[in-house]
């Protein structure tokens, strides 16, 4: 019956508007992220050449991400509120990034 497509929006079911382009915060950082994943094929700004501020962000998330499993196992929520914010932190300083990278 149903079917769930990962092809994208149903233009009919949105009156034949999909939406290439966004001017949102996410969305710059999405498409941040698509240049970032393709920066072995383009030249970055020079800023962006070294990875050290993403690496940097991983690590946060990781951290976040074992104080969140430690939170877990041991049942405590202060552990696990804590992991869940150093992560989304963590994320959102990378998609900050990502879109300071999509406007240059």
């Amino acid at each position: 019956m149903g079917r769930i497509s990962a092809q994208g929006p149903n233009e009919h079911r949105f009156g034949g508007r999909v939406t290439r382009s966004e001017p949102h915060w996410a969305s710059k950082g999405v498409f941040g992220e698509r240049i970032w994943a393709e920066r072995n094929k383009v030249e970055l700004p020079d800023r962006f050449k070294s990875a050290a501020v993403e690496n940097v962000t991983y690590m946060f998330q990781l951290v976040g991400t074992m104080v969140l499993a430690y939170g877990l196992i041991q049942l405590d929520l202060l552990a696990v509120v804590s992991g869940i914010v150093i992560v989304q932190c963590a994320k959102a300083w990378f998609i900050d990034r990502m879109v300071l990278l999509s406007k240059t």
